[in-house]
């Protein structure tokens, strides 16, 4: 699946390899579809995603969108990836 709009694309993909390597390396299953239910959330976003911390927010909350997942978006538009992905990646490739 890809994103609605393709300015959201890195996220989407960042997204769905994070619950990947989550789900290959063990993580807690609740992390995993959770990650999994807020990306399917923001593939179906018709408008560019600026901040994560705006679709974590009251007023124009994205269903499946929490803190945590709103800060991993923040570091994604920032950087261009995310700690705890990287993270993933080097342990995935320790195996």
């Amino acid at each position: 699946m890809e994103a609605s709009h393709p300015a959201n694309s890195t996220i989407v993909a960042l997204l769905k390899e994070y619950a990947d390597l989550m789900e290959k390396l063990g993580e807690n299953v609740h992390g995993v579809n959770g990650t999994r239910k807020a990306n399917v959330a923001i593939m179906a976003l018709e408008y560019e995603i600026t901040s994560g911390k705006a679709l974590a927010a009251a007023k124009t909350k994205v269903e499946g969108v929490g803190a945590s997942t709103a800060s991993k978006i923040d570091e994604i538009l920032t950087t261009g990836t995310f700690a705890k992905l990287e993270e993933m990646r080097a342990r995935a490739a320790a195996l």
